[in-house]
């Protein structure tokens, strides 16, 4: 992995205020960075999904309120 990408399922300017970090924003890859961004998301009540992309080489965090739940 190279990058980190997080990305706003539905982006708000609430969300960015909340977790401070924007929509699309991108950070090198560390594990240490990938735990702290789904830490700062849980611990804001926010449901977290993870997904490799091969193409790029990158793990993207999606984050949103109400998705990403069991139906």
């Amino acid at each position: 992995m190279k990058k980190i990408y997080v990305v706003y399922w539905i982006p708000s300017d609430e969300q960015e205020r909340n977790m401070g970090i924007k929509h699309n924003q991108s950070f090198p890859y560390s594990i240490e960075k990938r735990n702290e961004i789904v830490d700062i998301a849980l611990s804001k009540d926010y449901n977290v999904m993870l997904k490799k992309v091969v193409k790029t080489k990158a793990l993207m965090i999606l984050i949103d309120k109400l998705s990403f739940q069991q139906r």
